[in-house]
């Protein structure tokens, strides 16, 4: 998915991960229900090559209940 930056519209780059201390982490979004996470899907980051503001979004929405 293409995105536009929020702040100044340049094009996004894609594909990058949160990275601490030399590892990377599998990070998941979680939903809490009755004390127990259920993971509903894992966050991409984009960065503007312009302005260097960052965007974490979710690609795949099938698990996400309104």
């Amino acid at each position: 998915m293409e995105r536009d930056c929020l702040r100044c519209g340049t094009k996004m780059e894609k594909d990058y991960k949160l990275k601490l201390n030399y590892k990377v982490y599998d990070t998941v979004i979680a939903r809490a229900r009755g004390g127990l996470f259920n993971t509903v899907g894992k966050p991409n980051l984009s960065i503007c090559p312009k302005c260097g503001e960052i965007s974490m979004y979710m690609e795949d929405l099938k698990d996400i209940k309104k």
